[in-house]
């Protein structure tokens, strides 16, 4: 026999079979539900509390009775192995009722604040213990919510999801830039046009392949992202997408009717030293990759803040000498030229002396989806440090693919030619120089080869029609496809393969 009962039902098995069974004061059915008001005894769905005349307790015997556990990690555990996409908005929902360990934990926290910092990750909690998120949610610079179970206004799943849905849609609208001439590169955009009907259909006998035309320079400023697959091509519609870095200028019927700028964020980026005064010395790294080669690498303003990992609020600047057996976090914010600022970059610094201190593995691939037939290169940003100040002497890569290792050595592996389609594990370990290995941290990358073309179905093959016709057309790309980028789309009355293809995006006749 086997049991399943929760607070609200029981359902019941015998020899595998399902079996219909009914309580007292209940219908027979294969699930029965179960009353939730059990007296004042705090007994659970399963008692027997029948009086037989002697001492006796009763007892229920299960046979066959199925249990499995189910370990969990730490939430600093979690972290170290995000699975994001490119440019994406980052938040981690984490469902735990009471307090969360290593959220009092100074340590812990350095390494925790540092990573959601660096990766602007939100913070969600959904639980019972709200002073216990709250805390955490201020030592994160605010970046998050605490969805109170016990609290009114989310006393019921529905409420409680709506809370953590209404949180995330308020983060990504508020990245989306309308109607503007300076876009950052990666963040979703939109263009309005007046008047809306002149922005699709716009082919007619003068303008035969579509009236807009988008001009990118992708070599504006520096570091090119790459060249849009529109550029000087006669559209139909002004679909497009931003999504390369440089000038964009927009023709409509051969007139310059917009200029926009997409351009990247600055990066901030820092060391910090410690001498055995605790006197601080920090190297700035920050640039723009826009403007990197200029006497300030494109940056015109920086500002510094620093504090214990436990408290909650920052203190503005640098300092000159720090507190002994102490953890502290330091974060740097860096303005371009536009006046946009770069993420935060965040550094964990311990002054607790241990010969036993972890060092903290770091590091970034670029990209995360590697198209091989446009490369088969990845690079690496490898910012691994120790807290300490101690010096790191080794290095370990691993890579892994459903489990099973395909890589290991000293130096991170670049060229990824030789490797088959799928998603791959990166993972890096670090040793200081007193011996001690880091926790590993992962990323993920995914490989696609595409080597098999879109299929296209008709559900028309041929014929002659004299009423009008809709004919409905399907494509699909392979299960290790690269997605589509866009379409060609030809009309004629001939069955032969046209020569010209037209613009992409169009009808052409």
């Amino acid at each position: 026999m086997k049991i399943e009962a929760t607070s609200d039902e029981l359902t019941m098995w015998y020899n595998d079979v399902l079996v219909n069974f009914t309580l007292a004061n209940s219908t027979k059915a294969t699930t029965v539900p179960l009353t939730t008001d059990f007296g004042g005894y705090g007994f659970g769905p399963l008692v027997g509390y029948l009086s037989h005349g002697c001492s006796l307790h009763t007892h229920f015997t299960f046979y066959n009775v199925r249990m499995s556990t189910e370990s969990t990690r730490r939430f600093s555990e979690v972290i170290r192995e995000p699975e994001w996409r490119d440019q994406s908005k980052r938040f981690i929902i984490n469902a735990e009722d009471g307090a969360v360990s290593d959220f009092s934990d100074a340590v812990a926290l350095g390494e925790i604040l540092a990573r959601l910092g660096n990766e602007n990750i939100h913070y969600l909690g959904w639980g019972k213990n709200d002073v216990d998120g709250n805390a955490f949610i201020a030592k994160n610079s605010g970046n998050g919510l605490f969805v109170d179970k016990d609290a009114a206004a989310t006393d019921t799943y529905a409420e409680q999801v709506q809370a953590l849905a209404t949180y995330i849609y308020a983060k990504y609208i508020d990245g989306v830039e309308n109607d503007t001439e300076k876009l950052i590169y990666g963040k979703p955009s939109s263009l309005s046009i007046t008047p809306a009907s002149e922005q699709t259909n716009t082919i007619d006998a003068d303008w035969p392949q579509g009236k807009w035309r988008i001009d990118h320079d992708p070599t504006y400023f520096e570091n090119s992202t790459g060249t849009v697959p529109y550029d000087n091509l006669y559209l139909n519609n002004l679909d497009i997408s931003f999504t390369e870095s440089g000038k964009y200028e927009i023709y409509y019927q051969d007139i310059l009717v917009k200029t926009v700028y997409v351009h990247r964020k600055p990066v901030a980026k820092f060391t910090v030293a410690v001498d055995g005064s605790y006197n601080v010395s920090i190297t700035n790294q920050a640039y723009d990759p826009d403007q990197e080669s200029t006497a300030d690498k494109g940056i015109k303003s920086t500002n510094w803040y620093y504090k214990l990992t436990t408290d909650a609020s920052w203190t503005s600047g640098t300092p000159t000498v720090l507190s002994a057996n102490k953890e502290y976090i330091f974060k740097q914010v860096v303005v371009d030229e536009y006046g946009v600022e770069s993420d935060p970059y965040l550094r964990y610094v311990s002054t607790t002396v241990s010969a036993q201190a972890v060092p903290v593995a770091e590091f970034n691939i670029t990209p995360s989806r590697l198209l091989t037939y446009v490369s088969t290169l990845v690079g690496y940003a490898d910012t691994s440090y120790d807290p300490q100040g101690i010096a790191i002497t080794d290095r370990l890569w691993t890579i892994t693919k459903d489990g099973t290792s395909v890589y290991s050595g000293s130096t991170a592996k670049t060229n990824f030619s030789d490797f088959a389609a799928g998603v791959y594990k990166i993972s890096l370990k670090v040793k200081n120089a007193n011996n001690v290995w880091s926790q590993e941290v992962s990323r993920y990358l995914t490989v696609v080869k595409d080597t098999v073309g879109v299929s296209v179905v008709s559900d028309t093959a041929s014929g002659s029609f004299t009423a009008k016709k809709t004919v409905t057309l399907s494509f699909e790309d392979d299960e290790n496809g690269s997605g589509f980028s866009h379409r060609y789309v030809v009309v004629s009355n001939s069955a032969t393969v046209p020569s010209q293809w037209g613009s992409m995006g169009t009808n052409a006749s």
